[in-house]
């Protein structure tokens, strides 16, 4: 699955990941800011 969160200038946001392992994640607007989430249980 995917998923999107657009985080204004100066704002946050959170996400609750549910299942356990790596997660990558990108920036769709700078395609060199990436990186990777472990979730443990």
């Amino acid at each position: 699955g995917g998923w999107e969160v657009m985080i204004p200038p100066k704002e946050s946001a959170s996400l609750t990941l549910k299942v356990a392992g790596p997660i990558y994640y990108f920036c769709r607007f700078h395609p060199n800011m990436k990186g990777r989430l472990v979730v443990a249980p």
